[in-house]
């Protein structure tokens, strides 16, 4: 029902216009003539007037005013339905009639169906006239604003909207944009304002749409929050992959398809003795020499068939330096761009120790070499010692034995086998004794004045002990010298047999 005296001037001002053209018919037809112009314009008049005061009605409860003009125009339209029954309208009339009655039915089902829509639409729709305030609300409207009596009401109040007049929300809300707000309910809406002049009715108004994005609002806020929290893990992943990237033990550099180094490590630096920024922009084959400078070329064209192609490439340092450094080139792909990761290891320590090794590994053969011929010498001294053994063994051991067999004497017997086995004893000890066995060759005689030799006994003494003679003595000391290898030797017996023989058990004993 219309709430302002404006509207309802209207239509008095329509009803005016539909008596005036009414009175024209009537007194058109009472002269005998009918103009079409008059007839065309009275119908649409009275069309307008029905058609308006028609919407009017469904819109609120008509009130006593709006059944008198109702009342009215039906009086009318009784008066016109005589007056044009009593005279035959031209045919061209009627035509008009039947497109007027047929306009009207198709407007009739266009404005119910869109009446339809407005009713069956989820979102919410409020409609407002020009001064802003909200004259019709659809159902889904009535039920959100239920509590606050939206009839009435204006709007940016209503919907908590900035601005205090209408010039002023409407320049913070501009038309036909889609705004986002949030009412009291605590949901988010997308509000779009739309002007709307009907017609008909001439009158201005407003089409508020206000469509629920709560839901997608929630995803949003959810969505940013993954989105930061993302960033803030990418943020320290990449914080800890550049910590990495600068503390790692080896040099590390980025090259790009031109041989220009775009990244490189702190590590990549010490290796070449420059700084970060002086490598990064400069020519990589510029850090080699030229021997360097094909093996690198042949890692970027082996790269298809070895994906981590491995090379010694020597380091020139700006002191004029050269460090062996090894290489591993990978090729990988940056925003479509082909790019190789060149890792660098610093092997001096590596070839020093290679090198260390080949010496000490030289050193070692050397001594091998050596060893060899001295094992092959003691083999040699070993075999030439067993055969002097035996030489002894069956020279003097053995018919030493077969003497001390052949004696008949206890006495000579016993002081024969003492004597050999010392040798015996002496044998085992090692090499430092000499096998002294030419004693065994001596008599028993002889044997006994060796004796007394050893004791440091004079000639004469022996003599005197011995009841010898001093020529029988002197031969017996010829016949020891012989027996023991010393003739024509310039050895003195006594000390010969004091250093190389153990004290000589008396024969007789």
């Amino acid at each position: 029902m219309p709430s302002e005296n404006g509207e309802t001037n209207n239509w008095s001002e329509m009803l005016a216009d539909a008596r005036h053209m009414a009175e024209l018919l009537a007194l058109e037809t009472h002269e005998g003539h009918v103009a079409t112009e008059v007839i065309g314009q009275c119908v649409e008049c009275f069309r307008m007037a029905v058609d308006a005061l028609s919407g009017f009605v469904q819109d609120g409860s008509p009130t006593l005013p709006v059944a008198v003009l109702q009342q009215e125009v039906t009086l009318l339209c009784d008066q016109l339905r005589t007056v044009l029954g009593r005279h035959q309208l031209p045919e061209t009339v009627n035509q008009e009639l039947r497109w007027l009655r047929a306009a009207n039915r198709s407007l009739t089902l266009e404005k119910n169906r869109y009446h339809n829509i407005f009713a069956a639409t989820t979102n919410l729709v409020l409609v407002a006239d020009y001064q802003g305030r909200i004259t019709r609300t659809n159902p889904e409207a009535e039920r959100c604003f239920t509590s606050r009596k939206a009839i009435g009401q204006l709007f940016w109040q209503l919907l908590d909207l900035q601005g205090a007049a209408l010039e002023e929300v409407l320049a913070n809300y501009r038309l036909g944009d889609s705004h986002d707000v949030r009412l009291l309910d605590g949901r988010t809406y997308a509000l779009r304002i739309l002007p709307f002049s009907p017609a008909l009715s001439g009158v201005r108004g407003y089409i508020l749409i206000l469509n629920d994005i709560t839901l997608l609002v929630d995803q949003a806020q959810e969505l940013e929050m993954l989105v930061a929290e993302r960033t803030h893990a990418l943020a320290n992943s990449e914080q800890m992959l550049r910590h990495i990237f600068d503390s790692a033990g080896n040099g590390i550099m980025l090259m790009d398809e031109s041989y220009v180094i775009v990244k490189a490590n702190r590590r990549a630096a010490s290796i070449y003795g420059r700084e970060v920024e002086e490598l990064q922009g400069l020519d990589v084959r510029r850090l080699t020499d030229q021997a360097g400078q094909a093996e690198l070329a042949a890692c970027m064209a082996d790269m298809d068939s070895q994906p981590g192609k491995v090379g010694e490439i020597p380091a020139l340092r700006p002191d004029g330096s050269v460090l062996p450094t090894s290489v591993t080139a990978t090729r990988v792909a940056i925003d479509e761009r082909c790019y190789w990761t060149l890792i660098v290891r610093n092997i001096s320590r590596q070839k020093a120790l290679e090198e260390r090794l080949v010496l000490e590994k030289t050193q070692v053969e050397e001594m091998n070499v050596t060893l060899r011929n001295v094992m092959k010498s003691i083999d040699v001294e070993r075999q030439q010692y067993e055969q002097k053994i035996s030489r002894k063994i069956r020279s003097d051991l053995l018919p030493a034995l077969e003497k001390v067999r052949r004696e008949d004497e206890e006495g000579v017997r016993s002081s024969y086998l003492n004597l050999v086995r010392e040798q015996l004893v002496g044998l085992t000890k090692g090499f430092e004794t000499e096998l002294d066995a030419g004693l065994l060759k001596l008599s028993r005689t002889e044997t006994a004045i060796c004796r007394f030799i050893q004791a440091g006994s004079t000639t004469k003494e022996i003599c005197d002990a011995l009841n010898l003679a001093f020529e029988t003595v002197q031969t017996h000391r010829k016949n020891i010298r012989r027996k023991l290898g010393l003739k024509g030797k310039n050895v003195n017996l006594h000390a010969f047999l004091s250093s190389r023989c153990q004290p000589l058990s008396n024969p007789s004993e």
